[in-house]
């Protein structure tokens, strides 16, 4: 084949995928223009249903008031929980429930259908949620605000009705309303709607809890609220319209008369003018407490790891020289990890764990020591002399996109060591976390990059025998 055959059969085949790409781009363009007439069409349809809805209860209200009766409103469909407590102190059985319900976090809302077996299951785990019957108002507020996709196992923020036509196109819901209208209403779909809807992350209710082991009704925060959730869940999500931290006050205090107070009496002229009071005694001031050292966000411990081992342990390393710890610290201070790790004030010790990913995201460095002690952010020593002196991205105001944490042991017991990373709090920064792990001994480092990680998921990093 002479070359310009070659290079006419070249052209002819660009030509082609060119014509094909055009064809595709015109196909797309008329099928997303199809896809935003149709939600329109929806939203319209959807607004009409709602106000007829409206206007028939309104007409229902009247019809009983004017005969002397009372109007009994349809019973709710549609129930959101929230949880509002931790695992402490929990039976088995009432963490499997909430494992079922999907909230397995303080803060977590989901939509369930009202039934009597979703109702038991709620009521066996009533300490530990908050839950009634959401308005149209709530609902829409919250998907729109607060609204995640579950694709491909992956959660996605609802940023694009494409997002929702792909995963339940087939069910014949292609945009937001749509998926507002099936979780409202309950309607056939209503199973899928609300799975594939990742259970919400509210903040913290504004103004704060009175009393979580304590029902609603008598004074507390816990147990059926009825449509008082509403005003929970506004301050929850933070919604542009707001309300104060007695929302829930306000909303009960409209229907409760107002007593006429007496009239105040009008000043005359010739009333005496009013003493003027006496200057306040000076006070004594109480002097500021003093805060807890940071050093560049990162939160170091405050207590000194175990030098001596307990008598029943055994010591797996004898005692370093000096020129031993060098070594050890030149291994662990390598590269980007041994920076942050002298800017955090981390301790190099004869065992040496370190973490660090690159963003907000919160990441926890776990060991399961040789004496059995559980170290992490929550016990951060224990009967095994090891030590977490540094902790990253623990508060979400006090972060860092250089975040490091560190474990470490200056005299080891003989044993098994299990190390791992858990994922906690994945909802600060968008896309994939990588993260990388170092564990220093002997002089020598040995390093382990991962590529991302899930929240909630813990990993296996290290796993070995002193």
């Amino acid at each position: 084949m002479s070359s310009s055959e070659s290079k006419a059969k070249k052209a002819a085949t660009l030509a082609k995928y060119e014509a094909d790409a055009a064809k595709l781009l015109t196909t797309n363009r008329q099928k997303r223009k199809q896809s935003r007439k149709q939600a329109f069409a929806n939203a319209r349809k959807y607004e009409k249903e709602y106000a007829t809805k409206n206007k028939q209860e309104a007409r229902l209200v009247r019809q009983a008031r004017d005969l002397g009766n009372f109007y009994v409103p349809e019973t709710a469909r549609l129930m959101c929980v929230i949880r509002i407590r931790g695992i402490n102190d929990m039976h088995p059985k009432s963490r499997k429930i909430l494992q079922l319900l999907r909230l397995r976090q303080i803060n977590n809302l989901v939509f369930i259908k009202l039934t009597k077996a979703t109702m038991n299951m709620v009521r066996k785990v009533e300490p530990y949620v908050a839950y009634g019957y959401p308005t149209l108002k709530t609902v829409r507020e919250l998907i729109y605000k607060r609204g995640h996709g579950k694709v491909a196992k992956q959660r996605v923020p609802l940023t694009d009705n494409s997002i929702i036509e792909k995963a339940l196109g087939q069910y014949g819901i292609i945009c937001m309303e749509d998926l507002i209208h099936e979780i409202y209403t309950t309607g056939d779909r209503f199973k899928e709607a609300a799975n594939f809807l990742w259970p919400m992350k509210l903040s913290n209710l504004r103004g704060g809890m009175t009393d979580k082991g304590t029902h609603f009704v008598e004074g507390g925060e816990s147990g059926n609220r009825e449509q008082y959730i509403n005003s929970m869940i506004t301050r929850m999500n933070g919604s542009v319209s707001g309300s104060s931290g007695s929302a829930v006050w306000n909303e009960i205090h409209d229907h409760i008369p107002e007593v006429e107070q007496p009239a105040k009496k009008q000043k005359t002229a010739d009333a005496p003018k009013p003493k003027p009071k006496p200057a306040k005694a000076t006070t004594l001031t109480r002097p500021e407490k003093k805060q807890p050292v940071k050093n560049n966000t990162y939160d170091r411990a405050k207590i000194e790891p175990v030098m001596e081992l307990h008598p029943e342990h055994v010591a797996a390393m004898a005692p370093r020289s000096e020129a031993q710890k060098e070594k050890d610290q030149e291994a662990a201070h390598k590269g980007e990890m041994g920076e942050r790790l002298k800017a955090a004030g981390a301790q190099v010790g004869a065992l040496t764990v370190s973490l660090m990913w690159h963003n907000k995201n919160d990441l926890d460095l776990h060991c399961e020591s040789a004496t059995g002690s559980h170290i992490f952010y929550g016990k951060r020593t224990g009967t095994c002399t090891g030590l977490l002196d540094v902790d990253a991205n623990a508060k979400k105001k006090e972060c860092t996109l250089l975040p490091i944490e560190n474990i470490l042991w200056h005299n080891p017991p003989k044993g098994h060591y299990r190390f791992w990373v858990e994922a906690v709090d994945m909802d600060r920064s968008d896309g994939a976390t990588p993260f990388s792990v170092r564990m220093t001994k002997n002089g020598k480092s040995t390093d382990k990059d991962f590529a991302d990680i899930e929240e909630d998921d813990e990993l296996n990093i290290f796993e070995f025998d002193l």
